[in-house]
């Protein structure tokens, strides 16, 4: 994840919901042991203290990679998030935009918001995979699920669990 690779730097993972918030729980974990990692949340579901766990189970550097690896930016409305996109600078680090149709979701925002909103935030992803790797993360959807069919064919590669993979073990946080 380091280098960038032009090819496939907007990367969706998508399926049940306990399996996309396992896979950018592993990737911001993963990351942050070897490099800043930017955190993009959509709502407000944020797991502090399993991270704080699961990095102190691999280092002793736990402060220093919390207080300088990990950025951490959210937005719980569909306005918000088009607005923190917009707003994030183009950077060479790996960026995880956590569960982004969560603000999409709002039942007070019409149709063609929700679209609106969504075409915004895809144009400002693309802006931010062109310098480093972004990894979406969006689970399958009860309602409005032609936002997601638009994401999906947005992006440059999407990361599916596999066939029989059993249901991630139920864990505080991300997995509730």
């Amino acid at each position: 994840m380091s280098a960038a690779n032009p090819d496939h730097n907007l990367t969706l993972i998508t399926g049940p919901r306990a399996y996309t918030r396992q896979r950018i729980f592993d990737l911001l974990i993963e990351t942050a042991l070897r490099q800043p990692v930017r955190v993009l949340l959509g709502g407000n579901d944020f797991p502090v203290y399993e991270i704080v766990y699961a990095l102190a189970a691999q280092t002793g550097d736990v402060y220093t990679i919390l207080e300088e690896g990990i950025t951490l930016s959210r937005a719980e409305t569909g306005y918000q998030l088009a607005e923190l996109l917009r707003q994030t600078p183009t950077a060479p680090t790996v960026t995880l935009a956590a569960d982004l149709l969560s603000p999409l979701m709002d039942e007070g925002l019409r149709e063609q918001e929700t679209s609106d909103l969504l075409f915004a935030c895809i144009l400002e992803l693309r802006r931010l995979g062109k310098a480093a790797p972004v990894y979406i993360s969006a689970a399958q959807p009860k309602a409005r699920q032609h936002l997601l069919m638009a994401l999906t064919r947005a992006v440059d590669a999407v990361q599916k669990p596999p066939p029989g993979l059993p249901a991630p073990q139920n864990q505080k946080g991300w997995l509730e």
